[in-house]
């Protein structure tokens, strides 16, 4: 819920201020002004250009990457589309990056990355949100969902129903748990597929 987010994002200012690192939790309030800026400006429209969608991805994975003392690697690739002429919903990729932070990688040990493609196939946009987490049958096995409530947790059916009916526009998701050779638990990946009209 926001007040669980809004919790946390104080904690952590406050911790940061009381273990001297004032000049981090000024970075860390600076980025978080912003963000939060863009996302009541982008409030008021339920579609936004992807270019935008990707800049807010980017200012919410710094701030997350600073209030776990940098325990993460994230990169963006965008492959032969405009990301200034196609437009998504605003808040469509954000939960599945955040599954990807909670869920899979804090309680990893060893080098914790998230990668974001986005590229087109046919007629549709393709966001893979791939992480090298623990996956989701370990993240169950320890509750982290019920540690951790997610900003939007999960996207319904309700709401690609909702968004469907703003704009006749198909949408899908595919979860896919990646494994090793040995069939150890590699990560995640999420494929979020949005038509192109």
């Amino acid at each position: 819920s926001s007040d669980v987010c809004s919790s946390d994002l104080m904690n952590s200012i406050q911790a940061m201020i009381l273990s001297d690192q004032n000049m981090q939790a000024s970075t860390y309030l600076t980025k978080l002004s912003r963000l939060v800026r863009s996302v009541l400006e982008n409030s008021v429209k339920t579609f936004i250009p992807l270019h935008d969608v990707i800049e807010n991805l980017k200012l919410y994975l710094e701030l997350e990457s600073l209030r776990f003392d940098q325990q993460f690697n994230y990169d963006f690739r965008t492959d032969d589309i405009d990301v200034y002429s196609i437009e998504m919903p605003s808040m469509l990729i954000q939960p599945y990056v955040e599954n990807a932070i909670w869920h899979g990688l804090l309680k990893k040990n060893g080098e914790k990355n998230i990668h974001i493609k986005f590229f087109r196939s046919f007629n549709y946009l393709i966001c893979e949100i791939e992480d090298n987490g623990i996956g989701r049958v370990k993240a169950g096995e320890l509750n982290l969902k019920k540690q951790h409530k997610s900003l939007g947790t999960i996207i319904t059916q309700e709401m690609f129903d909702t968004l469907h009916k703003i704009k006749d526009t198909d949408y899908s998701v595919e979860i896919i748990d990646l494994y090793d050779e040995t069939n150890l638990p590699t990560g995640t990946k999420v494929i979020v597929r949005m038509e192109l009209n």
